[in-house]
């Protein structure tokens, strides 16, 4: 009884410390309706996913979801005004929709999980890691770039990395937000700089 305990303690430990990231597949053949990447199974030979055309992968905030404007309105545009893509939305809304304190604090373990994700669409279907492009706004942008530091492990670095507001409450000097070496380019957009709510 004491060996089954200590079992379902662990599971339980080994569970709280999982994201629940969903990635979603959006290309000019299914704009509307995603298809869902499973990175615990190999890649549909059916998917819309391009090896050839360029990859997006959008990252919401603190109280976002798969369907928040952030997502909508980036998808859409890259999908209506530029070259084909691939755009993947990640959905951690599960941690996201948290107290910015629990938030906050699921942001290593979200970024893992995309690392991952990352390293699987690498394998499954030949994706170069120099050409990925990497968005997040608030908390997505500490997100994508650890998500950077940790593919940058003697395989090469994320091609790019575009920070928007990244969240700066309690990111100051914390070594997990986003830094300039997370991707060979890494650029940051302010929209919100003065108030309590700055980024």
């Amino acid at each position: 009884m004491f060996k089954l305990a200590i079992v379902l303690a662990a599971l339980a430990v080994s569970c709280s410390a999982t994201a629940s990231n969903t990635y979603l597949l959006y290309t000019l053949e299914n704009k509307l309706v995603p298809e869902k990447l499973d990175p615990s199974a190999p890649l549909s030979r059916y998917t819309n996913f391009k090896i050839t055309d360029n990859t997006v992968i959008l990252v919401h905030g603190h109280h976002g979801d798969a369907n928040n404007d952030f997502n909508t309105l980036i998808k859409n545009s890259i999908l209506d005004y530029q070259t084909p893509h691939n755009v993947i939305v990640v959905d951690w809304s599960r941690e996201a929709n948290q107290g910015y304190a629990s938030a906050r604090q699921s942001v290593p373990i979200v970024a893992e999980h995309l690392a991952n994700f990352i390293t699987w669409l690498e394998y499954e279907a030949r994706l170069i890691r120099s050409t990925l492009h990497l968005v997040g706004f608030d908390l997505g942008a500490h997100i994508v770039g650890q998500a950077g530091r940790r593919l940058d492990q003697g395989f090469g670095r994320i091609g790019r990395i575009t920070g928007l507001d990244p969240s700066a409450s309690r990111w100051g000097s914390n070594s997990g937000r986003l830094a300039d070496t997370d991707a060979l380019y890494v650029e940051v957009i302010h929209t919100d700089i003065t108030g309590p709510t700055a980024n």
